[in-house]
Order: C-alpha cells, then sequence, then structure tokens
C-alpha cells in the first residue's frame, strides 16, 4: 500500500511542469515555433576588442519573448518590465570566457546581456530599437566586482549590416 501511495504521488509530481520563458537555441528553432522577428547574422563574424579578448558570433536574431510549459503550448506575451521581444547571440565557449568576471555588454542591469548557456546571450530589446541599438562594453576590475570601467567601445546593432563595434571618441561621438 505505501508504495502504491509513493507510486501515485510521484506520478503527479513528474506530470507537473511549471510555466517558463523561453530562448530558442538557433535561428532555424525560433522560425519552427513562430516567434522569430528579425535576422541579424546568420554567418560567423568576428570581433576583436580591449586588445585581448574574441568574440565570434555564430548568429544573431531577434524573437518575440515567448513562454512554455515543457516546451508546448507556445505563447508569446510582453515580459514584466515592458519587452515584448530578446535579441538572442549565439557564440563559442570560448568568446564567453571570463564573461560577467572580467567583461560583459549592456546599459544597466535590466539591459545587459546575459548568459543563457555556456555558448549563448540574450537581452531584452524594444522594437524601436531593431535597427540602431548599441550597448557598452564594460570591462570589470576582478578586485571589486561592484567596480567598472566603461570602455570606448559599444557594440551596435547597425541595421541591416547586423553588428558592428563603434568607438566614443571623448565628447561621445562616434566614428566608424
Amino acid at each position: 500500500m505505501k508504495n502504491i501511495i509513493y507510486g501515485i504521488l510521484f506520478l503527479f509530481a513528474s506530470c507537473q511542469c511549471e510555466r517558463a520563458q523561453g530562448i530558442s537555441e538557433n535561428i532555424k528553432y525560433a522560425k519552427q515555433n513562430g516567434v522569430i522577428v528579425k535576422e541579424i547574422i546568420n554567418t560567423p563574424t568576428e570581433f576583436i576588442f580591449m586588445d585581448s579578448i574574441r568574440f565570434e558570433i555564430k548568429e544573431a536574431w531577434i524573437e518575440k519573448i515567448w513562454s512554455h510549459e515543457c516546451y508546448k503550448k507556445i505563447e508569446t506575451f510582453e515580459n514584466f518590465r515592458g519587452y515584448s521581444y530578446q535579441l538572442c547571440i549565439n557564440t563559442t565557449k570560448e568568446s564567453l570566457t571570463k564573461y560577467r568576471e572580467k567583461w560583459e555588454i549592456g546599459d544597466s542591469k535590466i539591459e545587459t546581456f546575459r548568459l543563457t548557456s555556456w555558448e549563448s546571450l540574450v537581452v531584452e530589446i524594444n522594437q524601436n530599437d531593431f535597427e540602431n541599438k548599441c550597448y557598452k562594453i564594460k570591462s570589470i576590475f576582478s578586485d571589486n566586482p561592484d567596480k567598472q570601467v566603461k570602455s570606448n567601445l559599444k557594440f551596435c546593432i547597425m541595421g541591416k549590416y547586423g553588428f558592428g563595434i563603434e568607438y566614443m571618441q571623448s565628447q561621445g561621438n562616434f566614428k566608424d
């Protein structure tokens, strides 16, 4: 009798699946689920910044923010911060070495790329930023994680050209 009760409890516990925010594994998967909005990069592109950081983007895209229950019943939604879209980047494990420890890309706690796997980053984005949005590339002092130094670099979506690196001049203007 005891085993039957445990079996029933296990069955109910294993069938439970909570709704979770989804992030597509790649452009193909985003298309299959009908959440793709825009492809930004679909062939590998490499950037080098801060003299030693090699950042390779395998592919990047914008998709609707979506949720799922056990990867079924996919629904798009606006998240609690008011965003409806997310910018997804697939990169390499080597490119993300020391990410969030020595360097990061973002403008604020909300608009900073966060790791979604060993090889992926994501950040929420507004629709009016699809063509021309820049994020600061920041280095972080290892001895004081709260102290950040903003570099003179910005990582930007550059319309139909994908991503680019812009160099900030002292007055805050940009040059190519």
